[in-house]
Order: structure tokens, then C-alpha cells, then sequence
């Protein structure tokens, strides 16, 4: 994801004409902009989930 972050960011702006151009409210456009501490907050949260899946030791039932 840090690697197409460029990629992401140029989609995100698409997305944003778009959203404009629909007639979306302020709202639904700052929740469909992706900027570069969301996009960290993106990845932070992915990371969590692979260490929480490897340090993950199932309780005996």
C-alpha cells in the first residue's frame, strides 16, 4: 500500500471530481478523501491485524 501510495492518492483525486461533480455533501467528501495520514492509518491497521494473526495462539477448548 506505501508503495502505490502516488497510485492510491491520484485515484483518491478521481474519486473526488466525481464525488463533486454528483453533488455529494462536505461530509461524504472528507470521508472519501484519502491523504497521506489516513493512508498511514490504513497501513499501521493492517500491520496490527498481521501481528495480532501471528502471536494468535488459539485457547484449548
Amino acid at each position: 500500500m506505501d508503495y502505490n501510495r502516488n497510485l492510491i492518492k491520484e485515484g483518491n483525486s478521481l474519486d473526488q471530481k466525481n464525488g463533486l461533480k454528483m453533488g455529494l455533501s462536505k461530509l461524504m467528501m472528507n470521508r472519501l478523501t484519502l491523504n497521506d495520514g489516513r493512508i498511514d492509518n490504513m497501513i499501521k491497521g493492517i500491520e496490527d491485524i498481521r501481528t495480532y494473526r501471528r502471536n494468535f495462539r488459539p485457547i484449548p477448548a
